[in-house]
């Protein structure tokens, strides 16, 4: 499977790579400002940094996993999927740029993939000809640029990648037709703390179109939707026939969440009452109790994210 998607890839940079403009029309990577292009850039970079800090350490099955899971979920699950708009309209300029990205990360992640997939690796490398200019594999230094990295794009399009697996397990649940020419409408209020997405990712991956505007739940197409996990306040525009069941499963989703909070809260007295046996019998070691208190504090650090949660979604049902 993993290979047969990295020659789908492949074949599909190779159709990108000959719509884009050529020659005086091409686009250097600099001149690239798209919010995917500069988060896949710095994925790739970091990840080049990960698998040569795992294989320094020997640890050559982390280093495989880092890197399979670029390949695969930064690149061709979201990366790609986002490019085919620009494909279907015929936007030079986006293709160009998509391109000029396409050019800087396939020959170095194919480069460095060779090293656990030497055969695999050549031949896909050699589909994508149009991309790696018919430069050897082998001739391929790689290098880290640290410049590339990119830490605010990183949190922009992981946060937005919370808004998409929320909303496609939303359409899983209720079936909703996906139409691209009407799509569905995702409201997130710019009246509270919310974060930083990338619009377009949101439409071409789940086929909802974001708007940045205070939600006006008055009206009657529009429910509140939760993402886990982020702060502000988001809602949907969904179909009549719909709504009774979205909210129940809403309030079933509060109840469960009201069974985890209860169950955090129980574990956290637990660990608190061990640290505190703990710390009254001097037989017990320093780095036990150093552990102790490490465990409190990450039990705290759960429950508060389960409770601002739990109070979030208490707040779009019922107010």
């Amino acid at each position: 499977r993993f290979s047969n998607k990295l020659w789908n890839m492949a074949t599909y940079v190779d159709i990108i790579s000959k719509a884009a403009p050529q020659g005086d029309n091409a686009v250097d990577l600099d001149d690239c400002h798209n919010e995917t292009d500069k988060w896949l850039l710095s994925r790739y970079h970091r990840t080049l940094d990960t698998v040569a800090e795992s294989i320094d350490r020997m640890e050559l099955n982390q280093a495989f996993q880092r890197l399979h899971e670029f390949l695969l979920a930064d690149l061709c699950d979201v990366y790609l999927e986002t490019t085919k708009s620009a494909l279907r309209s015929g936007d030079k300029k986006r293709l160009a740029e998509i391109r000029a990205t396409f050019s800087h990360v396939i020959p170095g992640v194919l480069a460095q993939l060779s090293v656990f997939m030497p055969f695999a690796s050549e031949v896909i490398y050699e589909q994508a000809a149009t991309v790696t200019h018919r430069q050897s594999i082998h001739a391929i230094i790689l290098k880290s640029d640290p410049t590339r990295l990119d830490p605010v794009a990183e949190a922009k399009m992981a946060s937005t990648m919370g808004i998409v697996k929320s909303l496609r397990s939303l359409r899983e649940v209720f079936q909703f037709a996906r139409d691209k020419k009407t799509p569905g409408t995702l409201f997130y209020d710019s009246a509270q703390n919310t974060p930083k997405i990338v619009p377009e990712v949101v439409e071409s991956l789940c086929g909802f179109k974001p708007v940045f505007a205070e939600i006006d739940a008055s009206k009657n197409d529009i429910v509140p939707f939760t993402v886990p996990n982020l702060p502000g306040s988001f809602a949907i525009k969904i179909q009549a026939e719909k709504q009774a069941s979205y909210l129940g499963l809403l309030k079933e989703r509060l109840s469960k969440n009201d069974e985890r909070v209860e169950k955090q809260r129980a574990l956290l007295d637990r660990f608190r009452q061990i640290a505190r046996t703990n710390i009254a019998n001097e037989k017990v070691r320093a780095d036990r109790k150093a552990k102790d208190a490490k465990l409190v504090q990450n039990a705290e650090a759960k429950l508060q994210i389960l409770e601002e949660e739990v109070k979030k979604m208490r707040a779009q049902l019922y107010s």
